[in-house]
């Protein structure tokens, strides 16, 4: 399988761009999309909003390998879902990121915890398909995304973000044909 996390931060950083603390946002100061809620207690002590401004992008890429990307497992998942999946986890939350997956795997409701473990990684070994979940991933993402509160305000940034963020996944991937018995 191969390793994605530098494509995938290429990614983030160019969604996220630099320092933000736009005041509709629940997520307040951010630099490269990194919170200054999660990125106190990432470092575990109380920063300020001047440390995220003045937060490096090798910092910022630290924090996400570890809070995101191996938090989620991306990197045992198939090229494409990875990107699906940590940058989800990045705009939303990990436990969301987690669901949208799980949902897109069929799980039941009983069977849906957000947490990327065990079962979630081996229902994803059991698709063939990676193009074909990206696109569902995609739809069951889109979903959630209406459930926000703020999901107004910032339509127009989740569905783009979606689209730009599917999109490249699925050019990660190539189309498995399906075929039928005649």
């Amino acid at each position: 399988m191969e390793y994605s996390f530098a494509p995938i931060m290429s990614f983030v950083k160019q969604q996220e761009g630099g320092f933000v603390d736009n005041p509709n946002d629940p997520g307040g100061a951010t630099k490269y999309g990194v919170t200054l809620d999660a990125y106190s207690a990432f470092m575990r002590r109380k920063l300020t909003v001047e440390d995220i401004k003045n937060l490096s992008w090798e910092n910022a890429q630290a924090f996400y390998a570890s809070q995101y990307f191996h938090a989620m497992r991306c990197q045992e998942l198939p090229r494409g879902l990875d990107l699906m999946v940590a940058d989800m986890g990045i705009h939303a939350g990990c436990h969301a990121s987690g669901v949208c997956l799980q949902l897109a795997l069929g799980m039941t409701a009983d069977e849906v915890d957000g947490w990327i473990g065990r079962d979630t990684l081996a229902l994803v070994a059991e698709k063939s398909n990676a193009y074909a979940l990206i696109k569902l991933l995609s739809a069951t993402q889109g979903a959630y995304y209406t459930t926000l509160d703020d999901y107004l305000t910032f339509k127009a940034d989740f569905d783009r973000r979606l689209q730009e963020r599917a999109s490249l996944a699925l050019s990660w991937v190539t189309p498995t044909k399906v075929t039928t018995a005649s």
